[in-house]
């Protein structure tokens, strides 16, 4: 009878456990999945700055804003946001990832690509519309999004980001 109660409470601990990890690392697991489907000049989400730096190598265009801040590339069609507040898990890595040219491929969209076409994709992908004024938002899940652009009938710029769990919850 004892061993029967060891080990179901080992059972229990070992579910416990692997839930309490799967929670702590729910974001850096979305991130690795969305990864593998991000093809912008090898920047992934969450690769810290000087990574960034060393992959594009050339000048950015540095802009300070709460909370965070873009680093931008005009020349290769590439902006970056980062978060700089330490307790996030995005702190001085890429939380999203905007690019405005046709090289790129994001979850099989690239810039240029019929607008209608592209919101098939994202469906098919398991993203959920919402909207606002001038992008439409695509979500997966509650912390994975991406905006398109439109001009007439085609993407015009695509964004791909976390809404990270720490940082959602501030208002700066």
């Amino acid at each position: 009878m004892r061993k029967k109660i060891k080990i179901i409470l080992s059972v229990i601990i070992i579910v416990v456990l692997c839930i309490l990890l799967i929670h702590r690392y729910s974001q850096h697991i979305l991130v690795w999945q969305a990864n593998k489907k991000i093809s912008v000049y090898n920047i992934k989400l969450m690769m810290p700055e000087t990574e960034v730096k060393i992959i594009i190598g050339e000048e950015e265009s540095y802009i300070p804003g709460f909370g965070g801040y873009k680093l931008e590339y005009p020349s290769k069609d590439v902006f970056l946001t980062f978060l700089n507040d330490d307790d996030t898990d995005f702190h001085h890595k890429v939380n999203r990832i905007e690019v405005t040219g046709s090289k790129y491929e994001v979850f099989g969209i690239n810039v240029g690509h019929k607008f209608n076409d592209a919101v098939d994709i994202l469906h098919k992908q398991g993203f959920k519309q919402g909207q606002d004024d001038s992008f439409s938002y695509y979500w997966r899940g509650t912390n994975l999004y991406i905006t398109l652009g439109k001009n007439y009938d085609k993407v015009q710029k695509i964004t791909i980001g976390v809404r990270d769990r720490v940082a959602s919850t501030r208002v700066y």
